[in-house]
């Protein structure tokens, strides 16, 4: 989800669109189904050990998704604060530009 925070920050500045409607959509689909199923089978068959393994496994990864989101808007409201000449930021903050004839 730092990834797709960090892709969201570089593409919102060329199409126009809030940054959360682009993070959302692509981490919902990390969202770990197979875990959840798994937690709840072996909690139907009565394997309370593997329900809880699958379940905590699902509970971190479900935790850890906007803990990237977050740790990625920090990172960039540091850098952005303290290198306003880096190259990240130049990258961030470019604005399509029509091109230039010259003469």
């Amino acid at each position: 989800s730092l990834t797709a925070g960090l892709l969201a920050s570089l593409i919102k500045n060329y199409n126009g669109y809030p940054r959360i409607s682009l993070t959302v959509p692509s981490i919902v689909i990390m969202v770990p189904g197979l875990y959840l199923y798994r937690a709840f089978y072996n909690l139907g068959t009565m394997s309370l050990v593997d329900a809880f393994s699958w379940g905590a496994a699902a509970i971190m990864i479900i935790i850890a998704l906007p803990l990237g989101l977050i740790f990625e808007e920090f990172l960039l409201t540091a850098l952005s604060d303290t290198v306003h000449d880096s190259f990240l930021f130049y990258l961030l903050h470019k604005k399509k530009t029509e091109p230039t004839i010259i003469d």
